[in-house]
């Protein structure tokens, strides 16, 4: 979700450096602390590029003809530990990666706004 917010200057300027200094984006920080701050579950960040790689060895065991979401291709609990950005930036990733090895095409999304893809015939 989308909020604009008034941030003092020096806070803003204390987490654009802790972000720089950990190499963690200053959105995923902001969430962190703010998780931390109210109690939440934090997420773990994910290394997108051997997340791709290993949904693309799934991607290679669905039958050909068939359709599939990418959750159903991850390794178990993969997908549940990524933050909604990480989600976002490997959604975006797979997709151009899984079309450009001809494995799969985009086909449509679910009524919960999932990426359906289909894995062409033979």
């Amino acid at each position: 979700m989308k909020v604009t917010l008034e941030i003092q200057d020096n806070i803003l300027g204390a987490l654009i450096e802790r972000s720089s200094a950990t190499g963690v984006s200053t959105e995923d920080m902001l969430n962190s602390l703010l998780a931390k701050a109210l109690e939440q579950p934090v997420h773990e960040s994910v290394d997108l590029d051997l997340a791709i790689d290993s949904a693309l060895v799934g991607v290679r065991m669905v039958p050909f003809g068939t359709t599939f979401l990418v959750e159903d291709i991850m390794p178990t609990g993969l997908w549940q530990t990524m933050s909604p950005g990480d989600r976002k930036s490997f959604g975006k990733n797979f997709r151009k990666r899984v079309e450009e090895a001809k494995l799969a095409v985009w086909d449509s999304r679910t009524s919960g706004n999932k990426a359906v893809y289909r894995r062409p015939q033979a």
